[in-house]
């Protein structure tokens, strides 16, 4: 394949399993928490747009602007481990570890999964999104045992 360059890895690029797992460790239980505000906002959200009666039913640019703001609170707030809340072990399925905005990017899918709404993985070219969705894939595989449609 004469177009296919091949990249050099540097050492500080690679990350253990070890780094990986005392940042989930110790991000857990904060994430918990989050977990359950960002549930209950969500149920409430849900609530009132179902409401019955008319003074308690939201509009829908209140219920967009609504939901747009609860899909803004999933967001990642930095691109490192140590910047940001990650959650979301590697699947064992990917034998090599991702880099770590694409660790990011992972815990981000799953949790735009777990919450059932849709979103964009988006960057510049050539910074791993395919990876991303595989792990995400994998991730459901291993963890949720969903492997795909039967």
């Amino acid at each position: 394949m004469a177009g296919f360059r091949q990249n050099k890895v540097a050492k500080s690029d690679i990350q253990t399993d070890d780094e990986t797992t005392s940042t989930e460790e110790d991000s857990a239980d904060e994430s918990a928490s989050e977990a359950d505000k960002t549930n209950d906002d969500l149920a409430s959200l849900l609530k009132a747009i179902s409401a019955t009666d008319t003074d308690q039913k939201m509009t829908t640019e209140d219920e967009t602007n609504k939901l747009a703001d609860l899909a803004k609170s999933f967001k990642p707030k930095g691109n490192t481990l140590s910047s940001t809340t990650v959650v979301t072990k590697l699947p064992i399925l990917i034998q090599h570890t991702l880099r770590e905005y694409q660790h990011v990017g992972l815990d981000w899918l799953v949790t735009m999964y777990d919450k059932k709404l849709n979103g964009i993985l988006a960057d510049e070219m050539g910074l791993g999104k395919t990876i991303q969705t595989i792990a995400l894939l994998a991730y459901l595989a291993e963890e949720r045992e969903n492997w795909g449609p039967t």
